[in-house]
């Protein structure tokens, strides 16, 4: 893997709005980094990612799917009420 230091855009958080995507940090720490991105091998990829990669998608769909006869999860997992159905 390699951190690939780059430039950010100059009008990400015009980009940003205009997709609807309002939230834009707290505490002064942005919340999108675009000053680096990271480069993987084929290798790496096949071999160290996507495994773990799908093992965590799997736990999702496990909590969801508890989460759908479990109040408790969605309470601890902050969502509002009105979207439980």
């Amino acid at each position: 893997m390699n951190r690939i230091p780059v430039s950010q855009r100059p009008d990400l958080e015009k980009a940003a709005l205009e997709h609807g995507f309002e939230f834009q940090g707290d505490d002064g720490i942005p919340y999108w980094d675009e000053t680096a991105y990271y480069r993987f091998t084929l290798r790496q990829i096949e071999e160290d990612i996507e495994a773990p990669a799908d093992e965590i998608e799997s736990m999702c769909f496990e909590v969801l799917d508890r989460s759908l006869s479990d109040e408790t999860i969605m309470k601890r997992l902050k969502i509002p009420e009105p979207y439980w159905d």
